[in-house]
């Protein structure tokens, strides 16, 4: 039975604080070594982790992850798939580029010149999204 003598809780309560710091210590630690473990982890390592199936990376094809059509709301990769801006070139990416591609890509899917409005469309969507993009290694001209 518990005793009701202030001896009696001066002498357990640092127990009871020492072993809920313990606790809390020992928490901290496993949860920064699997921060750090998990930091280092791949996208095929993590894609197994939660049973993914991962296409191997073909390296004759870099969009080998694009399974295709179109994102509801465009984003920096389609706009770059839809551009045909190859892997290698956007880590020197600039306005002449991406005028360009635009310039080519329009070309050969005009409305005027039998080519589908939608996709003319999304040349133009994919035009301003990379113009607004933070990839540019050039200040605009």
């Amino acid at each position: 039975m518990l005793q009701s003598d202030p001896k009696y809780l001066y002498t357990v309560l640092p127990l009871i604080i020492g072993v809920g710091v313990t606790l809390a210590a020992l928490t901290a630690k496993s949860a920064l070594s699997a921060y750090s473990k998990l930091i280092r982890l791949t996208p095929q390592q993590i894609a197994i982790l939660n049973n993914i199936k991962v296409k191997p990376i073909d390296s004759k094809d870099p969009f080998w992850m694009y399974k295709g059509g179109f994102y509801e709301k465009m984003n920096e990769t389609e706009a770059l798939l839809i551009l045909e801006i190859q892997p290698d070139e956007i880590l020197h990416l600039t306005h002449d580029i991406v005028k360009k591609r635009h310039r080519k890509m329009m070309l050969l899917n005009h409305p005027d010149k039998g080519g589908s409005e939608y996709l003319a469309l999304k040349i133009n969507r994919a035009k301003e999204v990379l113009e607004q993009s933070y990839m540019f290694t050039n200040s605009k001209d």
